[in-house]
């Protein structure tokens, strides 16, 4: 039995679940949690470019992050390169991906102004 190919995870999505578990409650922010989890884990699809986005969503700019999301953002972005970067085990980030990130580091993250989610 062939599996189906996994559908690439969006920001919105990955924007909707950081800020559930910044701000959810409950069950909500449990299933958040596990959501986010799994998308570190891999494989999965957008993820870090997704977390990218979130990121570099800054306040006052059409489409901005919430603050606790782009904290949250930035925080998994560390996560998911420390442990698939360069995989013991498990699914490694794909080239592609890791050229998305490398250009955002270098174009993007050196004009953070927040504090917090630069020393990420």
């Amino acid at each position: 039995m062939s599996r189906s190919p996994r559908r690439s995870v969006s920001a919105t999505q990955v924007h909707g679940a950081l800020v559930m578990v910044a701000e959810g409650y409950g069950s909500s922010r449990e299933s958040a949690e596990r959501q986010v989890s799994a998308w570190e884990l891999g494989p999965s699809p957008g993820y870090v470019d997704a977390l990218v986005r979130v990121v570099a969503a800054r306040g006052g700019e059409a489409g901005a992050a919430a603050t606790g999301a782009r904290l949250l953002a930035a925080i998994c972005l560390k996560n998911v390169a420390a442990r698939r970067w360069r995989p013991r085990r498990g699914e490694a980030l794909g080239e592609d991906e890791k050229a998305r990130c490398r250009a955002w580091l270098v174009e993007g993250a050196v004009d953070e102004q927040d504090r917090r989610v630069a020393a990420q």
